[in-house]
Parts: C-alpha cells; sequence; structure tokens
C-alpha cells in the first residue's frame, strides 16, 4: 500500500515537472515569435553615434540646378555626441560663389537622405523629426520640409509635392517638424529625405549671408 502511494507521488511529481517544462517551453516560444513578429522601431535616433546610412545632398539653386562639385566642404555631415545627426554648412555662401551659384536666386537648398527604408516604414502617414538651428548669423533664416521618396513602375518619385517650406526654424532652438504624406498604391519605399533651405540673397542686394554653424537632426520617426 505504501509503496502504491510512493509510486503516485512520484509519477505526480514526474508529470508536474513535464507540465512546469511544456509551460516554460511555450512562454519561450511567445517570446520568441513575439521578437519575430514585432518590426524593429521606425526611428532614426542616431544614438549609435554614427550617421546611421544618412548622406547629404546638395547645394541646388531655385531653378534646381545642383551645385556639388569637385568638392564642396559645407558637405560635412556627422553624429555629434553619439546621439544627434549634424550638418555643417561651413561658410556656404563663399563656396557658393566660387561656383557660379546665381546672384538671383532667393534661396539655396540640400537634401539630408536616408538609407534604403525597411519594412518598419510600410503604411507610414507622415513623417516628423527634430531639428535645431544653430547657425551663427541670426538673420540667415532656415525652413526644412520633410519629403519621401519611392518607386512606382520603376519611376523615382517623391511626395509631398514640392511646395511651402514650413515651419521656419527659431534660432537655437529645438523645433518639431512634420509632413503627413499618402503614397499611391504599389509604390516601393526608397528614403526619408530632410529638405532645408536658407536664404541665399534678395534681388538687387550685393549682400550675401554666411553660414557658419551647425545644423541638428535627431528623433526622424514615422507617423501612423
Amino acid at each position: 500500500m505504501l509503496e502504491g502511494t510512493l509510486l503516485q507521488v512520484k509519477a505526480m511529481q514526474i508529470e508536474y515537472q513535464w507540465w512546469w517544462a511544456i509551460l516554460i517551453s511555450l512562454i519561450a516560444l511567445g517570446v520568441i515569435v513575439t521578437k519575430v513578429l514585432k518590426p524593429p522601431t521606425a526611428v532614426f535616433d542616431f544614438n549609435n553615434g554614427t550617421t546611421q546610412g544618412w548622406t547629404f545632398d546638395g547645394v541646388y539653386d531655385d531653378a534646381g540646378k545642383h551645385y556639388n562639385g569637385g568638392f564642396f566642404p559645407p558637405n560635412y555631415l556627422g553624429n555629434f555626441q553619439g546621439t544627434q545627426l549634424v550638418f555643417a554648412p561651413n561658410q556656404l555662401g563663399l563656396y557658393l560663389i566660387q561656383l557660379g551659384f546665381p546672384k538671383t536666386s532667393k534661396y539655396w537648398r540640400v537634401d539630408l537622405v536616408s538609407p534604403n527604408l525597411g519594412p518598419a516604414w510600410y503604411g507610414l502617414k507622415g513623417i516628423k523629426a527634430s531639428i535645431r538651428d544653430q547657425i551663427g548669423m541670426v538673420d540667415a533664416v532656415l525652413e526644412v520640409k520633410p519629403f519621401v521618396r519611392y518607386g512606382v513602375s520603376g519611376t523615382e518619385m517623391e511626395t509631398p509635392a514640392q511646395g511651402a517650406f514650413n515651419p521656419t526654424l527659431p534660432h537655437d532652438k529645438w523645433t518639431v517638424v512634420s509632413e503627413n504624406m499618402s503614397l499611391p498604391a504599389g509604390a516601393t519605399l526608397l528614403n526619408i529625405v530632410l529638405r532645408i533651405r536658407g536664404r541665399w540673397a534678395t534681388p538687387g542686394s550685393p549682400v550675401l549671408p554666411l553660414y557658419e554653424g551647425q545644423v541638428y537632426v535627431d528623433d526622424v520617426t514615422k507617423i501612423l
């Protein structure tokens, strides 16, 4: 009788251990499945000390002509203190004069371009980013507009269509800029573009602004 009871207890202990093993396995499997199914966060936070694949494209005049030259000092793009993307115009005005940038152009613009976007960015309804203008000349007004480049039937396009830039960035203050947008059916996401535009000249005026200082970018994020 006692021997039978002990055997029953032992069998129950074995069954109990099996149930725990199964439960722990299911929990572990659930964690793995969650990690696999959960897409990576759709944000460029620049917290790893790199540009996270972002590149510089510029400079353009009002007519869209590209002024890059063989060596263009203002194209410095790097990481600031391991947490932000930094763009340094580096006396943009002087170099553009040397490259024949037209004095009749009201603005210059540059594009900061992300690497190719992955699945985490699919279904976006817009883009927002934190921008800080620390250009030394307070009258050198900067404006920023986010775009998304996409492909349709092998043709590269961007949204939204070129339009008014807003807001004008307040000097030396973090500002969140955002743009809602929709992509056509069948579009393939390519890149995010942060288009920065600065005053160049007033027609008839000999004064051209200098752009010493930096523009900082952080937390480029998908709007759902």
